[in-house]
């Protein structure tokens, strides 16, 4: 009894999303697109590391959120790539790394809120022959919504105007 109800209930819902022109397969992004402050703070697993957090401002469109390319991470040897697979909230990021050991372990997830997000983006490079990692860097994220509009990009070799 209870499932026909339910399935009456998204019946109806499914109905009236139709007579008003709205599908249902309608799905919100999980972030706002706009503007975002990013702060990435890398850490050395099992040892020291002297790089200081980085901010940077990122740009991000509703296509960008929605096909998971959010730019986090603040390696040269890495870039976020489309295709990151969201699940609620939580986005787990498909990143292509260049420049690393065969071998190379790389993920990241972002989990967001909105207007803020935290993210983990981690590198491991394969063990050497006696079994001891030769590094395991975790970039912490923490992003933050600055605003709606992004500023236009600036152009290179502007002419002046003449005196």
């Amino acid at each position: 009894m209870l499932i026909i109800q339910a399935n009456r209930a998204l019946w109806a819902v499914s109905s009236l999303a139709f007579a008003f022109g709205v599908s249902a397969q309608t799905v919100t992004t999980p972030l706002e697109p706009g503007l975002w402050q990013v702060n990435t703070r890398p850490e050395m697993v099992g040892g020291q590391m002297m790089a200081l957090p980085r901010n940077t401002r990122v740009c991000l469109t509703e296509d960008d959120i929605k096909e998971g390319r959010i730019a986090v991470i603040s390696m040269p040897a890495c870039q976020v790539q489309a295709g990151g697979a969201w699940v609620d909230n939580a986005l787990t990021l498909k990143l292509a790394c260049r420049g690393l050991p065969e071998n190379a372990q790389y993920r990241g997830t972002l989990e967001a809120q909105g207007k803020t997000f935290h993210g983990r983006v981690e590198v491991v490079l394969a063990p050497d022959k006696e079994g001891v990692e030769r590094g395991h860097i975790v970039y912490h994220q923490i992003g933050n919504w600055a605003a709606a509009e992004c500023p236009a990009p600036k152009t290179q070799g502007a002419s002046q105007s003449p005196q």
